[in-house]
């Protein structure tokens, strides 16, 4: 530090420590993304500090299916080359991988307000990387063009960016359920591939090796999307069990372990997941609003309508069929019958493999005039 530069701002958290005071953090730009809480100055405090960087700045922007990713900016220092891809694998080195942005765009200069504070609104979209371009023309002798376009626009559509074919799936943004839904994408542009071939392969390009390009009218390449493969007996139980059904998912790491624990709790035993909402109304509402407000978050939200099952397949998983939900209605004297009911429902068991596995039910109280539900 030069002799009279200020050293911290309005918005700095900061401790005493042997006398000495030591800067933690800025207090006014922590974020949330995938579930981990982000402080953007310690992204940008790793963007300043490598080679040929100036300055630098990160912000969260949402993506094409309207989750949140880190992105991040930098300005190059005069007379200094970088390179984003090298740049964003040296933050992964040093950095949690929660904290490393999706992708970072080289910018002239950062924006600022009137007051010279960094304007994180004004920062431009995100860039692609430069080697978009050549990784596909280098993957097109390798396969054919359309299957590795295929999958550069179904990894965009799932994180939001153009994509690099010699980049990893899972380096570049994506998570475990990024992975099902890049499948379940692919799928629907006649490329198939498995879930655990986007884990196995390094780059995009190596997946591409092993997409296979289906064919008009097979199984799959219309409005059903396979990602588990089913053997002719289990095809047929899953026909006569889930009539119109749509889809069937492999579970995440974290849905396997919430199945494991449901089914082997015991029948006698709660089920550590359940949640129960309840709502007064101040007054009687329309039941078949109810219900069909209900049907429309089931349909918007299609895994709260699939039943899980292991009995047909090796591995559990997920079976999305349409689905009908019902209001159950039953009278109640007193706020306290009617917390004797809710902890009766709270106990009554989910049979997992028959969906929805969600049920809503209605009280009207006579002594109120209201609902609860």
């Amino acid at each position: 530090r030069r002799p009279g530069e200020r050293l911290y701002r309005t918005g700095d958290a900061v401790r005493t420590r042997r006398g000495r005071i030591e800067y933690l953090r800025r207090t006014d730009d922590q974020v949330k993304v995938r579930g981990f809480r982000i402080e953007l100055g310690e992204v940008e405090t790793a963007l300043r500090a490598l080679p040929g960087v100036g300055d630098a700045a990160a912000k969260v922007a949402a993506i094409a299916d309207g989750s949140a990713r880190l992105f991040g900016y930098v300005v190059v220092a005069d007379g200094a080359t970088t390179d984003p891809a090298r740049m964003r694998q040296s933050l992964a080195e040093m950095l949690p991988d929660q904290f490393v942005p999706q992708s970072i765009t080289v910018v002239e200069t950062l924006p600022r307000t009137l007051n010279g504070k960094l304007d994180r609104a004004a920062l431009p979209s995100p860039m692609a990387p430069a080697s978009v371009s050549s990784a596909l023309a280098a993957t097109a002798e390798q396969v054919p063009a359309s299957v590795a376009s295929d999958l550069a626009a179904a990894a965009e559509e799932v994180l939001g960016t153009e994509i690099d074919l010699q980049s990893n799936f899972f380096a570049i943004g994506g998570d475990s359920i990024a992975a099902v839904r890049f499948v379940s994408s692919a799928s629907g542009r006649g490329v198939r591939i498995a879930v655990a071939d986007v884990f196995e392969c390094d780059t995009l390009a190596e997946l591409a090796d092993r997409a296979v390009r289906m064919v008009t009218g097979e199984d799959g390449a219309h409005e059903r999307s396979e990602l588990v493969e089913m053997d002719s007996a289990a095809r047929a139980l899953v026909e006569a069990q889930y009539p119109g059904w749509q889809q069937v998912l492999p579970l995440t790491p974290l849905q396997r372990g919430m199945y494991f624990q449901s089914v082997t709790g015991g029948r006698g035993a709660t089920d550590s997941y359940h949640v129960q909402h309840r709502f007064t109304f101040p007054q009687p509402v329309d039941r078949r609003a109810l219900a069909a407000a209900l049907v429309a978050i089931v349909r918007r939200y299609p895994n709260l309508g699939a039943a899980f099952t292991h009995s047909m397949f090796p591995e559990p998983v997920a079976i999305l069929a349409p689905v009908s939900l019902t209001v159950e209605e039953q009278s109640v004297d007193s706020p306290a019958d009617f917390d004797s009911v809710a902890a009766d429902e709270f106990a009554r068991p989910f049979e997992l493999d028959r969906a929805p596995l969600v049920r809503a039910s209605w009280r009207p109280d006579p002594i109120r005039q209201s609902t609860w539900c």
